[in-house]
């Protein structure tokens, strides 16, 4: 889940940000992808791969921080 999410996000993130610089700047479509990402896919396939299982690993943690009562319930 945390994996389809993120990608999903990407995915949105480079629509609206592409659709906009279209708009904005009067690109064409193929020059909006060369322009809004190109140049960012490789860091963000990069945050990606780096992120995914980062946040997989630090859910118990931060789950812990986020409800503490809820955690001594459920191992009471």
């Amino acid at each position: 889940r945390v994996a389809l999410a993120s990608i999903i996000c990407f995915v949105l993130i480079y629509c609206f940000g592409i659709a906009h610089m279209v708009k904005v700047l009067k690109l064409t479509v193929p020059q909006g992808i060369a322009a809004g990402f190109l140049p960012f896919a490789l860091g963000d396939g990069i945050k990606l791969l780096i992120g995914i299982p980062l946040a997989i690993k630090l859910r118990p943690v931060v789950a812990r921080y986020i409800s503490p009562e809820g955690e001594e319930e459920a191992r009471a």
